[in-house]
């Protein structure tokens, strides 16, 4: 299994993740500042996929740690998506955006390191 589909799949399971931990401790999930909070970070999770592909950065990577960062791009853009979806075909509905233009940004990048090389 390649790191880009690791991350994919490392995106949904922290999303449905996150949705069922919000689903049990909050008493209002619908709540519009935890849709701001969790869009916020869904963003940030999207720009930290264009550093890592950017770099060519391994799935687990990090000098902090022995064996490199736990928290890539695809926990923070999950746990974000996980805190923003009010029901779970949001969770769905976002991460398969979010899927898209994952793929969409790592196809721009392979064209242009084809360029490069070629």
């Amino acid at each position: 299994m390649n790191k880009h589909t690791l991350r994919i799949l490392t995106f949904y399971l922290a999303s449905l993740l996150t949705y069922a931990a919000k689903i049990v401790i909050s008493t209002n999930p619908a709540n519009e500042l935890l849709r701001w909070i969790g869009g916020a970070l869904l963003v940030m999770g999207l720009v930290y996929f264009f550093f890592e592909i950017r770099s060519k950065a391994p799935y687990f990577y990090g000098s902090s740690q022995s064996a490199g960062s736990n928290a890539n791009a695809a926990i923070v853009a999950g746990v974000g998506l996980g805190i923003l979806a009010f029901n779970l075909i949001e969770v769905f509905l976002f991460g398969t955006l979010s899927v898209v233009l994952y793929i969409v940004i790592l196809s721009f990048f392979l064209i242009n390191w084809e360029r490069k090389s070629g």
